[in-house]
């Protein structure tokens, strides 16, 4: 009989790893003089605690709440990469890179707005 009993985790050791390659990435992005612009920091932060909260879930045991939870943070992340990166690699301004999810959002919420 095993001494421990393994405990289902509120996130897979597959998302773990995929939170340390995307801060990998993050960490490469700050070689782009883009990086320190004065509009992004905000968004870099949050992103930055973001990851840095859901890679302390590793230890959080299985539960639907906190699932749910983790699936928000993971969306939210997603999200502000994908400021981050329209932003720096793209030459967008944070707010024009914003409202492109803001108008899917939009959409989401009223299907019948098409």
């Amino acid at each position: 009989m095993p001494s421990q009993l393994k405990v289902k985790r509120v996130i897979t050791v597959q998302e773990i790893e995929d939170l340390k390659g995307k801060t990998r990435c993050l960490y490469k992005l700050f070689k782009n003089p883009r990086m320190m612009l004065e509009e992004l920091k905000p968004t870099v932060v949050k992103l930055l605690e973001s990851m840095h909260i859901l890679s302390l879930c590793a230890y959080v045991p299985h539960s639907d709440a906190c699932r749910k939870i983790v699936e928000l943070g993971m969306k939210q992340i997603a999200i502000l990469e994908d400021v981050v990166i329209r932003v720096v690699l793209s030459g967008k301004t944070v707010k024009q890179a914003a409202e492109r999810h803001l108008c899917r959002a939009t959409q989401n919420n009223n299907p019948t707005s098409n």
